[in-house]
């Protein structure tokens, strides 16, 4: 009996006046032996656990891809004429394709890729692209432009939204 589940089911109202069902350890009903459970639990751990490393790598990858055709179209076209259209039709930042572009040239070989699919978009940015983004595109159209950039932040409030600029 000691390696049985038993769960009692009885109905509570909740905040919301919706019923909810709440489970209690007791001797009211077996569910299964103990030993299938913690099994189920483990192999659920592991389905999901494999759909975040396979997230996360598809994520890195489809940010390598879009650098690629990128990096492709600006041999012929510099990315400062087409990069903050090509964001809007494509519903991300202007920054997001700099960062791709620069992940595709610093890492031309997706297999060598630091920390390979144990990798995320946001370590791989913050970690082994160190060049700002304004950086990335005076290097990478340095022959159109003579930039001289700036570093500014932008805040927002998290209760009302307001946004305010400062230089830093």
């Amino acid at each position: 009996m000691d390696n049985e589940l038993w769960v009692k089911e009885s109905k509570t109202k909740g905040e919301d006046n919706r019923e909810r069902l709440q489970v209690t350890i007791s001797e009211a009903v077996t569910i299964m032996p103990i030993e299938k459970y913690e099994a189920l639990v483990e192999e659920c751990k592991a389905a999901l656990t494999e759909a975040v490393f396979t997230s996360r790598w598809a994520i890195v990858e489809g940010h390598w891809h879009l650098g690629e055709s990128v990096d492709q179209y600006a041999k012929e076209y510099p990315i400062s004429k087409f990069a903050k259209k090509l964001a809007g039709d494509l519903s991300i930042a202007e920054r997001t394709i700099w960062y791709a572009v620069q992940f595709y040239r610093k890492f031309p070989e997706l297999d060598k890729v630091p920390e390979g699919k144990n990798i995320t978009w946001t370590k791989l940015c913050t970690r082994y692209l160190p060049e700002s983004v304004e950086g990335s595109e005076s290097k990478i159209d340095e022959k159109e432009c003579d930039h001289e950039w700036e570093r500014i932040l932008t805040y927002k409030c998290k209760k009302c939204g307001k946004s305010k600029v400062s230089k830093g």
